[in-house]
C-alpha cells in the first residue's frame, strides 16, 4: 500500500465524540530555499495549510492528534517522503492527488544570514484544498476551519463548505477563521474585505496588512494606537454573522492584539520575548492561528486560552529553520526536545506580579571577595564596640565585605526598575478548569520508596499515625516518652533539652490526651493528629514568649478575646499535631551557625564539634535526633535549608509570602518566609499541606485551587556557580543527580544566571539593612550581631537601590529561563562548604562568632531563593569526613566517625512547591542508601512502647509536676 493510499483511508469518519476540531484550507507548499550565502535547499515543506496544522497539532494532547485534520492537494510530483512526514504527525489526513497538475511549489529567498529579510513567490499555480474534497470524510464534521483567501474566493469557499456539510446532514455550527491574502490587503480592496468579515468568526491579518488595508499605508512601523484604531473601525463595520466576531492582529515580535465588539481589546506578548530565540519566523503566523483555533475550541470560545495556545504553537515553529522536530522520549512526545504541554502550562499559569521574562546580560561568573577577619572572645567584643561607635571603621568594613561592588554594575542596572518585594501570587484556577481537571490533590502517599525499600527506619508521621490507629500506642504515650529527654526545669535537664527554648508541660500533655481520646473514639482529624512537633522561637504562640533567640520578649499582645498565635501554628494545631514547646534559634536569625550565647547552642547531631546550622538550629536538631518528625522554621537567607543540610533532614523554603505570618509581622519582609523541616518527605508534605492554607486576608488562593505547575523532570545546572563548592560536596550532589537521571528519567541542561556573585552581596546588603531599621537599640544584642547591624546601618540609599534593581534583573532572567525550560529546577549544593566546625571551643560558644567569609560560603547558593522569592528544597545527599580526621574533606563511608552531612538543593519557579515536593520524593528514594542515623538518634517509638507498658503495669509515669 502506498503512502498516498494510506493517507486517503485516514480520512474515514471518526467515531462519535471524536469529531475533528480543526481543518485548514490553506495550501501545502514545497519551497525551494535560497540562503544569503548562495546555498540552496529543495523541497522544504511549508505553506499556510501545513503550518496551521502543525500549530494545531502542537497544542493538543497526543491522544487527541486525530482530531486535527489536514488536507493535502498533492500534484503529480509530490514527494512520498514528505507525505509520510506529515502522516507521522498522526493527524486525520485527507490527500487528493492531482494526476496532471504539478505540486504547489514556491521560492523562498533569504537576503541575510539572520533569516530576517526574505521574499517569496509561487513557482507553480497554488493548489488549494476545496470543501468538496471533504465529502465522505470525518473532516466534514470539524468544528472549526481555517482559510487563507481573498475576500471573493472566501465567499465561494464558505458557500461550498455549508452546501457540502448540509448535503451530508451535518448540522453543527463551525467556527471560521480567516487570514487574508497579503497581496489583497490594500485600501482599494477595503469594501470587499468588510463584506467578507461578516462571514467569519475570526479575522486575522498581521499589523502591516491591517494598516495597509484600512489606511493604505505601507512600511514596517509598529504603533499600538494605530492598530487599535484600525481594529475599532473593523468592529464598528461588523465582524461575524451576528457582529460578535473577533479581530486578532498578529504583530510578530510585538505579540498580538485581540478584540471583539463585546470585549475590550487586549495585548499579549509573544512567547519568545528575547528575539535571539527566534531563528526563522516563517510559518509562525499560520501556526499561531492553528493553535489559537484549537484553544478556542477546547475552552468553548475563550479567546485568552486561544491566544495562549497560539503563542505556544508559534514558539516551536520559529525557534529553528523548517518544521519543528517531533520525537518520542520515554513514551512522551517532544517537539524540539520540549514537551508542548509543559510549555502550555507555563504560559497558561496566571500570576499577579510575575516578572517580565527577559534574558539578562551574558557575563562570566566572577568572584572578587576580600578575606574577612574571624572574630570571637574578647576581640569580638572590642570589634563590636569599635564598629558601633567609629564611623570610618564601620565604613571600611562595609567596603571590605564587598557591598560597594554593586556600583560596578551601574551601566547594566541603569534602566532597570527596582523591585523591593519578590512576592508572586498565583491566580486561582477557574471553575471550568476544576470541572475539567479537578482540584489540587494531596501529595501524601506519593513516596517513591516502597515497602521494604527503606532499611533506615526514621519514624515519619505515617509511622505514628499507623501505631495510633492500630492502638499499639497513643499520643499520650509518645509525649510522655519525649518530655524527660527535653525538659529543662529539673535538677537534671534532659539530654536533648539544649534544643528547646520553652516548654509548657501541662498544656502539651493536655493536647496529647485530647488526641488520644479522638483516636479512641475513632475520630482522628487527619494524618498529623497526635504527631509530635515543635516550632522555632520566632513564631507567636499564645502563652509563650517570642524572643527571636534574644533575651527580649517580642510576643504580640493579643486584644481581649483574640489570639496572637501565628497562622501557621494555628493550622498545625488544627491538624491535631501536638506542639511540644518552642525551639532555639540563632539570635534574630542573622547568621547561619545557630550559635547562641544567650540560651545555648545545640550541637550537630552527627558531630558535636560542628554547628547545626542556623538560624533554625533547634528545629534541625530536634528533627535530626529523632525526637520529633517535623518542626516549623523560617528562612530569610537559608535558615531552613542550611540547618536541614547540616543535620541531614529535609527542609522546604516556600515561595515568598506563601505562608502568612499573620497576625504578627514578617521581621524580614523582603526576603524571609516560614516553612517546615522534617525527617522524611512524607512528613515534610504533611507539614506543608497543613500550614499552606492561606489566611483569608491574603491574596493567595486556597491550596486546592492553586494551579499545578508543570512537572518536566528538567534539572538546570550553572556549572561555573556549582563549581564554587568543595570538591566532595560537588561529587555527592552530582552523584545524586546522576541517580535521578538514571533511575527516574530526569534530564540535565546547562544554564547561566547573570551576576550570581553580586546577587549574593545584594541579598546580604538588603537583609542587614532591613534588620538595622528594626533593631535600633542594640544594648542587649550579642557582639557578633552588633557588627552585622552596624554594617546594615552603613548602607547608603543609592546602594540599597542598586541591590533592588539587581533583584529585578535576576528575577526577569529567571522568568526567561522558565519560559524557555518549563518546569526546570535549578540544582546546586545547599551550601558550598561541608558543615561549619566549632573551632574555638567554649570561647566561641560563650562569646559568639563573626566569620563573614564562612557565612558567605554557607550562603553561596541559598540567597537566590530568598532574594527572588523562589521556593527551594533541601534533600540529604551524603556525608564527608570532618576536619581534623584522617581523610578530612573526603566523602565519608557510613561507619565514619563524626561524619558531616551534605545537602542537595533544588530551586523551583515561583509557586512550584508541588513540583519540588514530587522531586523530593524521587531524591529521597534515589539517595536513601546514602543516609544514616546520627549517633544521638532517639528511638521514640521504642521508648513510648516501654512507657505504655510501664503505665499499664504501674499506673504511673511522667507528669506535669
Amino acid at each position: 500500500m502506498s503512502a498516498f493510499q494510506r493517507s486517503r483511508q485516514a480520512g474515514a469518519p471518526a467515531r462519535q465524540g471524536e469529531a475533528p476540531i480543526f481543518v485548514s484550507f490553506g495550501p501545502v507548499v514545497l519551497d525551494q530555499v535560497k540562503f544569503s550565502d548562495g546555498s540552496t535547499k529543495a523541497d522544504v515543506p511549508g505553506g499556510a495549510g501545513l503550518y496551521a496544522t502543525i500549530g494545531a497539532r502542537l497544542v493538543v494532547p497526543p491522544s487527541a492528534a486525530s482530531r486535527v485534520g489536514c488536507v493535502v492537494v498533492a500534484g503529480r510530483d509530490f514527494p512520498p517522503g514528505i507525505l509520510s512526514q506529515i502522516q507521522s504527525l498522526n493527524v486525520n489526513l485527507v490527500v487528493h492527488q492531482e494526476p496532471v497538475e504539478p505540486s504547489t511549489r514556491g521560492q523562498l529567498v533569504y537576503h541575510d544570514a539572520a533569516l530576517r529579510e526574505k521574499t517569496f513567490q509561487f513557482l507553480t499555480d497554488a493548489l488549494f484544498p476545496h470543501p468538496s474534497l471533504l465529502a465522505n470524510t470525518a473532516l466534514l464534521h470539524s468544528s472549526a476551519y481555517h482559510f487563507l483567501e481573498t475576500p471573493d474566493s472566501l465567499s465561494g469557499m464558505i458557500q461550498s463548505l455549508w452546501f457540502t456539510r448540509a448535503s451530508a446532514g451535518v448540522q453543527r455550527v463551525a467556527q471560521l477563521v480567516w487570514a487574508p491574502k497579503p497581496s489583497h490587503c490594500r485600501s482599494d480592496q477595503l469594501g470587499s474585505h468588510l463584506q467578507a468579515c461578516r462571514l467569519v468568526d475570526v479575522f486575522s491579518p498581521n499589523h502591516l496588512e491591517l494598516i495597509s488595508l484600512i489606511q493604505g499605508a505601507t512600511g514596517s512601523t509598529f504603533e499600538r494606537n494605530t492598530i487599535e484604531q484600525c481594529v475599532k473601525f473593523l468592529l464598528d463595520s461588523g465582524v461575524g454573522p451576528s457582529g460578535k466576531g473577533y479581530v486578532v492582529v498578529r504583530c510578530g515580535e510585538h505579540g498580538c492584539f485581540i478584540k471583539s465588539a463585546r470585549t475590550g481589546g487586549k495585548w499579549f506578548p509573544p512567547y519568545h520575548t528575547d528575539q535571539r530565540m527566534v531563528v526563522d519566523a516563517t510559518g509562525g503566523a499560520s501556526s499561531f492561528l492553528g493553535g489559537f483555533t484549537i484553544g478556542m475550541q477546547m475552552t468553548f470560545g475563550n479567546p485568552t486560552e486561544g491566544v495562549i495556545r497560539g503563542t505556544v504553537a508559534a514558539s516551536f515553529v520559529i525557534e529553528q529553520f523548517g518544521l519543528p522536530t517531533r520525537s518520542v522520549v520515554n513514551n512522551a512526545e517532544r517537539w524540539n526536545g520540549v514537551d508542548p504541554q509543559a510549555r502550555l502550562q507555563t504560559e497558561a499559569r496566571r500570576f499577579f506580579n510575575y516578572p517580565e521574562p527577559k534574558k539578562g546580560p551574558n557575563v562570566q561568573y566572577a568572584v572578587e571577595r576580600r578575606p574577612n577577619p574571624v572574630l570571637t572572645g574578647p576581640f569580638l567584643v572590642v570589634a563590636a564596640f569599635l564598629m558601633e561607635w567609629i564611623r570610618f571603621i564601620r565604613e571600611a568594613a562595609w567596603h571590605n565585605a564587598g557591598f560597594s561592588d554593586l556600583r560596578k554594575l551601574l551601566p547594566d542596572l541603569m534602566n532597570i526598575e527596582p523591585r523591593y518585594d519578590p512576592t508572586i501570587i498565583p491566580l486561582p484556577i477557574s471553575q471550568s478548569e476544576v470541572e475539567a481537571g479537578g482540584e489540587r490533590v494531596s501529595l501524601l502517599g506519593h513516596n517513591a520508596l516502597t515497602q521494604g525499600q527503606n532499611p533506615l527506619k526514621l519514624y515519619s508521621v505515617a509511622d505514628y499515625r499507623a501505631m495510633y490507629l492500630s492502638g499499639e500506642l497513643t499520643p499520650t504515650d509518645v509525649v510522655r516518652a519525649i518530655l524527660p529527654l527535653i525538659r529543662r526545669d529539673g535538677s537534671q535537664p534532659g539530654k536533648h533539652s539544649i534544643a528547646w527554648r520553652e516548654l509548657q508541660v501541662d498544656r502539651i500533655l493536655k493536647a496529647a490526651e485530647e488526641s488520644t481520646l479522638r483516636y479512641k473514639n475513632g475520630q482522628p482529624i487527619g494524618p498529623l493528629d497526635g504527631v509530635p512537633s515543635s516550632i522555632k522561637d520566632d513564631y507567636d504562640y499564645d502563652g509563650y514568649a517570642t524572643s527571636l533567640g534574644s533575651i527580649n520578649d517580642y510576643a504580640e499582645e493579643a486584644a481581649d478575646g483574640t489570639s496572637s498565635t501565628s497562622w501557621a501554628v494555628r493550622k498545625l494545631e488544627e491538624s491535631g499535631a501536638i506542639i511540644i514547646g518552642k525551639l532555639h534559634m540563632h539570635e534574630y536569625g542573622l547568621d547561619t551557625t545557630g550559635n547562641n550565647p544567650h540560651h545555648g547552642t545545640p550541637p550537630n547531631p552527627f558531630n558535636p564539634g560542628y554547628y547545626t546550622g542556623g538560624s533554625s538550629s533547634g528545629p534541625a536538631y530536634a528533627v535530626s535526633s529523632g525526637i520529633i518528625p517535623l518542626a516549623l522554621g523560617s528562612d530569610g537567607g537559608g535558615s531552613i535549608r542550611i540547618p536541614a543540610s547540616y543535620c541531614s533532614v529535609f527542609g522546604l523554603k516556600p515561595t515568598h509570602n506563601r505562608i502568612t505570618c499573620w497576625p504578627g509581622p514578617n521581621h524580614s519582609p523582603t526576603c524571609a518566609v516560614q516553612g517546615p523541616l522534617a525527617i522524611d518527605m512524607e512528613s515534610l508534605v504533611a507539614a506543608y499541606e497543613a500550614i499552606a492554607e492561606p489566611h483569608p486576608s491574603t491574596q493567595y488562593p486556597p491550596l486546592n485551587l492553586q494551579p499545578s505547575p508543570p512537572v518536566t523532570k528538567v534539572l538546570g545546572i550553572y556549572d561555573a556557580w556549582f563549581s564554587r563548592a568543595n570538591s566532595s560536596v560537588q561529587k555527592l550532589v552530582r552523584g545524586l543527580v546522576d541517580s535521578l537521571v538514571a533511575r527516574y528519567g530526569y534530564t540535565v541542561i546547562p544554564i547561566e544566571i547573570p551576576f550570581a556573585a553580586e546577587g549574593q552581596m545584594a541579598h546580604a546588603l538588603t537583609v542587614l539593612t532591613d534588620a538595622s531599621t528594626l533593631l535600633v537599640d542594640t544594648r542587649d544584642i550579642t557582639p557578633a550581631n552588633k557588627i552585622l547591624l552596624s554594617l546594615g546601618r552603613t548602607t547608603p540609599s543609592t546602594d540599597y537601590l542598586l541591590a533592588q534593581k539587581l533583584r529585578n534583573l535576576i528575577m526577569e532572567h529567571l522568568a526567561y529561563l522558565w519560559k524557555k525550560y518549563p518546569g526546570m529546577m535549578i540544582i546546586t549544593p545547599t551550601t558550598s562548604c561541608a558543615g561549619w566546625p566549632v573551632k574555638s571551643g567554649q570561647t566561641e560558644l560563650s562569646y559568639g562568632l563573626n566569620d563573614g567569609s564562612r557565612t558567605l560560603e554557607s550562603m553561596e547558593y541559598v540567597w537566590l531563593a530568598n532574594f527572588c522569592g523562589l521556593p527551594a528544597i533541601n534533600v540529604p545527599a551524603g556525608y564527608v569526613v570532618p576536619e581534623g580526621s584522617k581523610g578530612a574533606g573526603e566523602i565519608a563511608t557510613k561507619d565514619a566517625e563524626g561524619m558531616v552531612p551534605v545537602g542537595l538543593m533544588a530551586t523551583g519557579e515561583w509557586c512550584s512547591e508541588d513540583a519540588l515536593l514530587r522531586f523530593g520524593f524521587d531524591a529521597e528514594a534515589a539517595g536513601q542508601d546514602r543516609r544514616c542515623k546520627p549517633p544521638i538518634w532517639e528511638d521514640i517509638i521504642s521508648r513510648a512502647q516501654t512507657e505504655a507498658k510501664t503505665n499499664e503495669a504501674v499506673g504511673n509515669g511522667v507528669n506535669g509536676d
